[in-house]
C-alpha cells in the first residue's frame, strides 16, 4: 500500500512512502505558501498497541512505522513498561491474560492465564518488581457450579514469570478487601509500596509491615489534606512522582488543584496550589521543568503547560480535541502529541500548540509509548 500524505489546504497528495499493507499510514500536514518541514520530536522510537492485535513501532524523527510485534493473546490493552525498560507488559481486553513482549527481539516471550475450564480469572492490575521475575497480580476469580456462577474477593498475590506459579497472597491491610490497588517498589526492590488511606511500606522479602507514611492526615496546619496519585513517568527520578493533586480549601469549602513532587523514599512532598480544582490532565516534559495537560469536556477542549520552575499555569489554548483522549510529550519536549480513543496522533508545537501534522493508523490504539533511543533522557 502506497503510504500518502494529505494536503489539508489544496486537497493535493504527496507522495512519501511504500509500506507493506498491514502497516499502513496517512500523514496529513498543512500545506500552502508559508509551509515548512515539521520540526522533528526527536529520535525516539514510538509503540502503539492496537486493535488489530499487535503492537506497532514507529520512527519518531520521521513519524513512519518501521514494524510491528504481534500479539498472540488477542488485543493487548495497555502498555506497562518495565524497570529495565526492555519489556512490555500488557493485559488483554478479556482480562485473562498478561502477555509479555521483548522489545529489542520485536517478539511475544510468554502469555501468561490463570483460568481453567470452569473458573475465569480476571486480571484486574499487575506492578513489576524491579528484578523483572516476580509480578504483584491483583485477580478475581468466576467459577462456575451446576447451578450458578461464584464470584469471588479479589486477592493479590505474588507470581513468578519464570515458575508460572504463584508464590504467596498477600495480607489485605486491615483485612480490608479492595477492588483496585496501586502496588510500587522502590528502586531496588527491597520494599513494596501499598497506597491505602495511608502509604504502607511492607518488606518484600518477608510481606512485614516496616514503616507507614499517614498520607491521610494533613501535611500541614489548617489545611486539608491532599488527594495524591502516584503515576510514574518515564523521566522522573526514581522513587520520585510528580502529578497534580486535589484539596479542599477549609475555610470556604472550595476544591482546590495544584502540583504536588513527591519522595516516596523520605516521605517528603513538596507542593503548591495553583487555583480552583478543574478537570485537567498532567504529563511530565522530558527536562522536568514544565508539564503539560488536557481540558476534555464536550466543545471545551484545551492544552495547558505547567511552569514548573514558576509554579503556574503558563499558558491554556482551545483547540479542537475530542472525548477520550491522551497527551504524551515528544522526546525533546518540542511537540505534544494528542491520542487516544481512535487512530489518529494529532501533534501540536509545544510552545505555540500550532497543529503540526496528524498521522493515521490502520487500527484503534489501546496504548501509546514513547521510548528515548538515548539512555541519558531517562533518568
Amino acid at each position: 500500500m502506497t503510504l500518502v500524505g494529505a494536503c489539508a489546504a489544496s486537497g493535493a497528495l504527496l507522495v512519501l512512502a511504500t509500506v507493506p499493507a498491514a502497516q499502513a499510514i496517512r500523514v496529513e500536514t498543512p500545506m500552502g505558501p508559508s509551509a515548512q518541514e515539521p520540526v522533528s520530536g526527536g529520535n525516539a522510537t514510538i509503540y502503539m498497541a492496537g486493535y488489530d492485535e499487535a503492537i506497532h513501532i514507529m520512527d519518531e524523527a520521521t513519524m513512519t512505522l518501521v514494524g510491528k510485534i504481534q500479539a498472540t493473546a488477542g488485543i493487548p490493552r495497555g502498555m506497562r513498561l518495565s524497570p529495565d525498560r526492555k519489556r512490555f507488559y500488557t493485559i488483554s481486553v478479556d482480562f485473562e491474560n498478561i502477555e509479555i513482549f521483548d522489545i529489542e527481539a520485536r517478539q511475544s516471550i510468554g502469555v501468561h492465564t490463570f483460568s481453567t475450564d470452569n473458573a475465569k480469572v480476571r486480571i484486574w492490575s499487575v506492578a513489576i518488581h524491579p528484578g523483572g521475575r516476580y509480578l504483584m497480580v491483583l485477580t478475581s476469580t468466576d467459577t462456575k457450579l451446576v447451578d450458578r456462577w461464584e464470584i469471588s474477593e479479589p486477592v493479590i498475590r505474588q507470581y513468578d514469570v519464570e515458575t508460572r506459579e504463584f508464590v504467596r497472597q498477600f495480607p489485605w491491610p486491615d483485612g480490608e478487601v479492595r477492588e483496585r490497588v496501586n502496588v510500587m517498589f522502590s528502586p531496588d526492590g527491597t520494599l513494596m509500596y501499598f497506597l491505602a488511606e495511608d502509604l504502607l511500606v511492607y518488606d518484600f522479602e518477608s510481606f512485614e509491615e516496616v514503616d507507614k507514611w499517614e498520607i491521610s492526615m494533613p501535611f500541614e496546619t489548617g489545611m486539608a489534606r491532599l488527594s495524591l496519585g502516584f503515576n510514574q513517568s518515564l523521566y522522573e527520578e526514581p522513587g520520585f512522582y510528580t502529578g497534580l493533586f486535589r484539596t479542599t480549601d477549609p475555610v470556604n469549602g472550595r476544591r482546590m488543584m495544584g502540583v504536588a513532587r513527591i519522595n516516596l523514599p523520605e516521605k517528603s512532598v513538596d507542593f503548591y496550589t495553583l487555583g480552583p480544582s478543574i478537570g485537567v490532565g498532567f504529563a511530565l516534559a522530558p527536562d522536568r521543568t514544565k508539564a503539560y495537560g488536557l481540558r476534555s469536556q464536550i466543545g471545551d477542549y484545551e492544552i495547558w503547560t505547567f511552569d514548573l520552575e514558576s509554579r503556574r499555569v503558563f499558558s491554556r489554548r482551545s483547540f479542537p480535541g475530542r472525548p477520550r483522549m491522551s497527551l504524551t510529550p515528544s522526546s525533546n519536549g518540542e511537540l505534544l502529541y494528542v491520542h487516544g480513543a481512535g487512530n489518529t496522533i494529532d501533534v501540536y508545537d509545544a510552545e505555540t500548540f500550532d497543529f503540526v501534522r496528524a498521522v493515521t493508523l490502520d487500527a484503534d490504539m489501546t496504548g501509546f509509548v514513547v521510548l528515548p533511543a538515548d539512555p541519558a533522557q531517562i533518568p
